[in-house]
């Protein structure tokens, strides 16, 4: 949605080709996020929209909550993501971290 959570959401504070993912394997907790970022600004208009608790996922969508089925496509693209920058990582050794995170960007 924004430079600024595309790079909240990559892991390693935003310096990994990985997407960030909660405790088992999927999308992550605004809770989650508070923990590794404690100075969050949860209102910022592309992260969250309306009043959130620490259980709403993050996405990278405003919609992300809306819905379960919305939600579980965004788990399934996060995987898929982290799947191909293994991948890319195998056939490309050299790569850097910011080309395997477009590269799989693209390919998902």
């Amino acid at each position: 949605s924004s430079e600024e959570v595309t790079k909240l959401l990559r892991a390693d504070e935003g310096d990994s080709a990985y997407l960030l993912t909660g405790a088992d394997g999927h999308a992550p907790t605004i809770g989650q996020l508070r923990a590794i970022y404690p100075d969050l600004d949860t209102t910022h208009p592309d992260l969250l929209d309306g009043h959130v608790t620490d259980d709403f996922y993050v996405v990278g969508d405003v919609r992300g909550n809306e819905n379960i089925a919305l939600l579980s496509m965004h788990s399934v693209w996060i995987s898929e993501h982290n799947y191909q920058v293994d991948r890319l990582r195998a056939e490309h050794p050299s790569w850097s971290e910011d080309e395997l995170f477009e590269a799989s960007k693209i390919i998902v």
